[in-house]
């Protein structure tokens, strides 16, 4: 099975998705950024979004049980996230001597 790349449709549909949003225009930014950093790549746009969550970027808040983010923050400690490679290079440094 071979899987292209996302638009930014498609993109802002996974999202909305995975994070149980109904409003599209709730998610349009965090989607854009998500699109950018990633370009669609289906593997990458999920293994970004795991991050985003991973470092406190993108969280869920019990008292009103939605997924909240800052899309600036993203925007400013995701920059140097340009392609797949760099970013699997920088997680497997964040990993232990033993799991790399």
């Amino acid at each position: 099975i071979e899987l292209g790349d996302f638009g930014e449709k498609e993109v802002n549909q996974l999202l909305m998705a995975l994070l149980s949003i109904d409003v599209e225009s709730h998610i349009k930014g965090l989607a854009s950024i998500c699109y950018k950093r990633t370009l669609g790549n289906p593997f990458f746009l999920l293994e970004f979004v795991k991050s985003l969550e991973e470092e406190g970027l993108l969280f869920f808040h019990l008292g009103t049980f939605q997924w909240l983010w800052d899309e600036s923050d993203i925007e400013a400690k995701t920059k140097s996230t340009n392609n797949v490679v760099d970013f699997l290079q920088a997680k497997m440094r964040m990993q232990s001597l033993e799991a790399q």
